[in-house]
C-alpha cells in the first residue's frame, strides 16, 4: 500500500455542527470512497477540534461507513480517514469525507443487500447495506463449498446505510482463487446471498 493516498481516495473537511440554543449530543454519519489497494487490512477514523488535533480514532474494518456518536452540537469538527494495510503501514490523512447529520439523512425504507460493484471483480468489489432499525448483521464470504473466507461484518449496527468492500482475500490476507463467491448477509433471521464472481 502506497503510504500517500492514491486513486483520489479521500478528502479533507471542517464539518460545523449547526449551533443550536443549548448543547446537545448528537451524532453524523462518515462517508468516503473505497481504498483500491489489494493489501488493505481495514480503515481508521480520526476526528477534533482542530486539524493537528484529532483526538479520538476508531478501527472500522473494510466499512467505507461509520456513525461517530456523542457529539457536541455547537462545536465544529475535523474528521478524516486513514487506510492500514496488512503489515500496520497507515496511510496519509484523507482529504475529504462526506458527513450528514442525523437529522439530515433519512434513514433506509427496507432492509437490503445490493449487488457488488463491478462482478466479476478483479479483485476489489463494494455492495451496500440498508438498514432500517438497529439490528445485528453478519456478513460474511464463503466459498463453493459452503466454507467462510472472510467475515467482513458481525456487530450491532445503527439504522443507517452502510458500505463495504472485499479485496479478494481470506482472513489472513491472502489472496483468494479466482472463481465463483458467495455474499452472505444475515440479520435478524432474514438472509440475503449474493453470487460474485472473481477473477485474476
Amino acid at each position: 500500500m502506497e503510504r500517500s493516498f492514491v486513486k483520489a481516495f479521500f478528502f479533507a473537511l471542517l464539518f460545523t455542527m449547526v449551533l443550536a440554543a443549548r448543547a446537545k449530543e448528537i451524532r453524523v454519519q462518515v462517508l468516503w470512497d473505497a481504498n483500491q489497494e489489494s493489501d488493505l487490512a481495514g480503515y481508521r477514523i480520526y476526528w477534533g477540534t482542530a486539524p493537528n488535533r484529532l483526538s479520538n480514532s476508531c478501527d472500522v474494518g473494510y466499512k467505507t461507513s461509520h456513525w461517530i456518536n456523542g457529539l457536541d452540537d455547537q462545536v465544529s469538527y475535523y474528521i478524516a480517514i486513514t487506510a492500514v494495510d496488512f503489515w500496520g503501514n497507515e496511510s496519509a490523512l484523507s482529504k475529504k469525507v462526506v458527513v450528514a447529520s442525523e437529522n439530515g439523512n433519512a434513514l433506509p425504507a427496507e432492509f437490503a443487500l445490493s449487488p457488488n460493484f463491478p462482478n466479476p471483480c478483479k479483485p476489489v468489489t463494494q455492495f451496500d447495506l440498508q438498514l432500517p432499525a438497529e439490528k445485528r448483521v453478519r456478513l460474511a464470504v464463503f466459498n463453493l463449498l459452503g466454507e467462510r473466507v472472510r467475515q467482513i461484518e458481525d456487530a450491532l449496527l445503527p439504522a443507517g446505510q452502510y458500505r463495504y468492500q472485499w479485496q479478494g482475500n481470506d482472513e489472513s490476507g491472502a489472496p483468494v482463487p479466482a472463481g465463483t463467491y458467495f455474499l452472505h448477509l444475515e440479520s435478524d433471521g432474514r438472509q440475503i446471498v449474493r453470487r460474485l464472481v472473481l477473477i485474476r
